[in-house]
């Protein structure tokens, strides 16, 4: 039975952007530099990059934020004609749907083979959103791209993601979201993704590996507590949601909100660029996946400009690692946890100073506390695991 004091791994409600802006004004000389850097642009693009207050609310309230059209259609063709090469690679990195082998379900990792996608994972209009939200620099935890074939396409249960990335990565905190970028448009038919409100709140919830359903193992939340988060949210009235939109918008989404989607027996596909972006100061602490899905880099991303994927005369300063062959380092997986003393070869990036917090106008007194792994499956330090709470948290 869901409890009502269900453990709760809220982000820190902290300055949204103030403390940032002094990391932005030293990116102007980055990737790009010598074009004009606009300001308002920075935190304006399309209405989406500079959250109001509002919007703010509304992601911590329902765990989810919608965008419409933040990237416009020259661009989304610039992404869209990528997609054929990528999925037809015969790479690891590629995964079909269970029924069909030749209908491709999941391409991990593009940003690291191709360029457009390249750009995408360090645009502004994303970037700066979950800078915000997380007032913390970020890093790539995950990239994919998830493939609904018109016809074709499968389901993906009812899951956490921060779930998965608790008990596989060993990643500390829920201080990571995911950013949900359109490149089609998503209507009520073709397998949009289906949020519960408000279930973020509940913290990380029991689960159970599922290798059955899918061609994609997956931490799936039973029948029986969906059905009661949907009553708890809304039942038939709102319990359930769905973001819908035109190709080019973005969903912003916590990673304890509840989601899914269903199978696509319309005639249109639906693709979804996913970027799952972590803290750096809370970055992953077990290298169980391959590298493809769960990335080992945690260097701060820094933006390029607003015009990025448009503009081709940067495409030689763009690393694609893995643009010729996936090399075998990406395959490699350890089971154990990093030691501490390995930790400190790892570059960290704090979130701010103490002093900086005691001046920050959202921030309320930051304490670590230690709760009991409500997951019962892995753990940190004997059972526990250690989060980070606000005395005001945002639910």
């Amino acid at each position: 039975m869901l409890e009502d004091t269900a453990h709760r791994l809220d982000f820190l409600s902290l300055d949204p952007i103030s403390k940032l802006e002094e990391e932005h004004e030293k990116q102007k000389t980055t990737v790009g530099a010598g074009s004009s850097w606009d300001d308002d642009n920075d935190y304006d693009i399309h209405g989406a990059i500079r959250l109001t207050d509002e919007q703010i609310d509304e992601f911590h309230s329902t765990g989810y934020l919608y965008l419409p059209e933040v990237f416009t259609a020259e661009e989304l063709r610039v992404l869209n004609d990528e997609l054929p090469g990528l999925f037809s690679r015969s790479e690891p990195y590629n995964i079909s749907e269970l029924s069909n082998s030749k209908i491709p379900r999941t391409n991990f990792a593009s940003h690291l083979i191709s360029k457009p996608f390249a750009k995408l994972s360090r645009h502004p209009r994303i970037i700066r959103l979950v800078e915000t939200l997380l007032n913390d620099k970020l890093y790539v935890h995950q990239f994919k791209i998830n493939k609904k074939t018109a016809f074709e396409g499968e389901v993906w249960q009812w899951h956490q993601d921060y779930s998965t990335w608790l008990q596989e990565d060993m990643m500390s905190t829920n201080r990571a979201m995911n950013v949900a970028i359109f490149l089609d448009d998503v209507n009520h038919y073709n397998g949009p993704l289906m949020f519960i409100p408000g279930s973020h709140k509940e913290g990380v919830i029991s689960a159970d590996y599922d290798t059955k359903t899918t061609s994609y193992p997956i931490w799936k939340v039973g029948n029986d507590v969906i059905s009661q988060l949907v009553d708890r949210a809304g039942g038939k009235q709102g319990g359930i949601v769905s973001p819908i939109g035109p190709a080019g918008s973005v969903v912003l989404f916590h990673s304890c909100l509840v989601h899914s989607s269903s199978t696509n027996i319309s005639p249109w596909d639906r693709n979804i660029v996913y970027l799952s972006l972590c803290a750096t100061s809370n970055h992953i602490r077990r290298f169980k996946r391959p590298e493809y899905i769960a990335h080992r880099s945690f260097d701060p991303i820094i933006c390029l400009l607003d015009d990025c994927l448009l503009d081709s005369t940067i495409d030689e300063q763009i690393s694609v690692p893995w643009e010729g062959k996936l090399p075998d380092s990406a395959l490699e997986v350890k089971n154990d946890i990093i030691s501490d003393e390995d930790m400190q070869k790892v570059k960290e990036y704090p979130v701010h100073d103490e002093e900086e917090l005691s001046t920050s106008c959202c921030a309320e007194a930051v304490v670590v506390v230690v709760v009991e792994n409500p997951l019962n499956q892995l753990s940190i330090d004997d059972q526990y695991i250690v989060v980070d709470e606000t005395m005001n948290t945002a639910s």
